[in-house]
């Protein structure tokens, strides 16, 4: 039987040093371009409510394995990782073709979302605890990244 898993889905993840991955931002993303600072400073925030950001994707070139692995996905949590001086980062490796990798940053980076701002954020938990629902304080700053102490 052959195994049909695509190369993002068959990614293992593991915890590297950020001084261990390339931070190039043109090369392997398909944003390219700057960062954006607010966003940055936005992810620093959910990381300091709720201890952890969603995991970055990398991929290293097979033909050269010597190099160090290149940014898919990650670039501003990566950043935001760095203003608060944490020095590692769990991370998706791909395993795949740079034509594949490729395809996959597209795909990656076109599935936008439009994060809660800090006001939006902010209101959601006043409205997860105002429903009077049972949530407990850990929960609503996990769904909202609005601190703990904030929503005590």
């Amino acid at each position: 039987m052959k195994n049909n898993r695509t190369c993002l889905e068959r990614a293992r993840v593991k915890t590297l040093r950020l001084s261990a991955i390339n931070l190039d931002l043109c090369h392997a993303n398909a944003r390219g371009g700057h960062l954006d600072q607010d966003w940055v400073r936005d992810l620093a925030r959910l990381y300091t409510a709720n201890g952890e950001l969603n995991p970055i994707t990398i991929w290293s070139d097979p033909k050269q394995p010597e190099e160090l692995p290149l940014v898919v996905d990650g670039h501003h949590r990566i950043a935001a990782y760095r203003g608060l001086k944490k020095s590692k980062t769990k991370a998706r490796v791909l395993d795949c073709s740079y034509k594949e990798m490729l395809l996959i940053s597209g795909r990656l980076h076109v599935e936008a979302s439009l994060p809660l701002k800090q006001a939006e954020r902010s209101d959601f938990a006043w409205r997860l605890v105002a429903e009077e629902l049972g949530y407990t304080k850990k929960e609503t700053s996990q769904a909202t990244g609005i601190g703990v102490r904030t929503i005590g």
